[in-house]
């Protein structure tokens, strides 16, 4: 390879008029090569005999060829753009436009989320100790509010159990630290009564909550960092893609619940406590209900949040560590009307921490909210 060893990025360009040059024009978007390759499919932790997937793009035509980059936008107007790429080795560019690298007809752009983009459907025997259920995955490339840059791919799965009920509620799960969407949250919860199963990868590890507006900069600096928030990019994501759910099946939004083990056993009470008209009941395994007070993952946390001392806030205003704090949060909005946490915390267990999830279950006690 003729490349080998050599920094090569695609660089895309967008217009409202035809392009004959790229001259004066900014690009929108930078593409490292091999963006074809779904890296994070099997989370983080693959097995040496999991393969490596190729994205679908458009459905029904399978994975786009190997070398293929992939860039996704979300244009902030809808309209019709004009587009161009551009190939930069080591930093220099070759600006040449030609039949092969720009377009001549616009593409017609509207704005939204993007659609989840279907990769396969799989028919296994079992899944999660259910016997003969029908699983569909998906892709979306993310964009804000969703995720803090432009047109990340992540993983969803849609898992439907042989006699769904009609309407169907649906179950969140988070997997635990090391899982997937595949696994690591317990089990299918009530799966016999048909409700259906959504679950996706976490990326990065914000334990389902939210990350720094400029995580994915590289540059964790506190001068940096305190000029941005943290937004909770994994919950807006988690119920954008619930919606959509809504948009395709036949599906009982008030009856939504959220279960998790570990990682996602922190997540789910996070969610339900914060989105209450969202969330009607929450499964918690050993979870993080004060992440400031966690003798072994508070530095997780802080790779996300930004260390206590910096101050950083919530989108909101609000100081991040306290936000994300389960008891500071119940006692701070005491007539949110919450629906049913059920919890089970260790009390020997010096990882997750015990203390904390006493000071949940105190603050659950005082302001009168149903918890098991």
């Amino acid at each position: 390879d003729v490349h080998k060893g050599k920094k090569v990025r695609y660089r895309v360009y967008r217009s409202d008029r035809p392009i004959a040059s790229v001259e004066g024009l900014e690009p929108v978007a930078q593409v490292p090569p091999l963006t074809c390759w779904n890296g994070d499919y099997h989370g983080i932790y693959p097995k040496p005999d999991q393969k490596a997937l190729r994205y679908v793009v458009r459905e029904g035509e399978g994975p786009v060829p190997p070398g293929t980059a992939i860039c996704a936008l979300h244009p902030r107007q809808a309209g019709a753009a004009y587009y161009a790429v551009t190939v930069s080795i080591d930093g220099k560019e070759n600006t040449s436009l030609s039949q092969s690298n720009v377009l001549r007809n616009p593409v017609r752009e509207t704005v939204g989320p993007g659609v989840p983009v279907l990769q396969r459907t799989v028919k296994p025997k079992r899944f999660q100790y259910v016997e003969g259920p029908t699983l569909h995955y998906y892709v979306r490339w993310e964009s804000p509010p969703n995720c803090a840059v432009q047109g990340k791919p992540l993983d969803y799965l849609v898992a439907i159990p042989p006699k769904p009920a009609k309407p169907a509620p649906v179950g969140i799960h988070l997997h635990c630290w090391g899982g997937s969407l595949n696994g690591g949250y317990g089990w299918w919860y009530n799966a016999e009564k048909g409700d259906i199963l959504i679950a996706s990868n976490q990326i990065p590890y914000d334990w389902w909550t939210g990350y720094h507006e400029r995580y994915f900069d590289g540059q964790q600096k506190r001068e940096r960092w305190q000029e941005g928030v943290v937004r909770p990019y994994s919950q807006t994501r988690t119920l954008s893609f619930l919606d959509w759910v809504a948009t395709k099946w036949d599906v009982d939004l008030t009856r939504t619940h959220v279960a998790g083990s570990s990682m996602g056993g922190c997540g789910s009470p996070m969610l339900a406590i914060r989105y209450p008209e969202r969330i009607a009941w929450a499964v918690s395994w050993v979870g993080i209900h004060d992440p400031g007070k966690s003798p072994q993952f508070r530095g997780s946390y802080a790779r996300v949040y930004g260390e206590p001392e910096w101050g950083i806030q919530f989108e909101d205003g609000t100081p991040v560590w306290d936000y994300y704090n389960d008891a500071w949060y119940l006692r701070k909005h005491p007539d949110k009307e919450i629906g049913l946490i059920t919890f089970s915390n260790g009390k020997n267990d010096g990882a997750i921490g015990w203390q904390q999830a006493v000071d949940f279950y105190r603050a659950l006690q005082e302001t009168h909210r149903p918890h098991l």
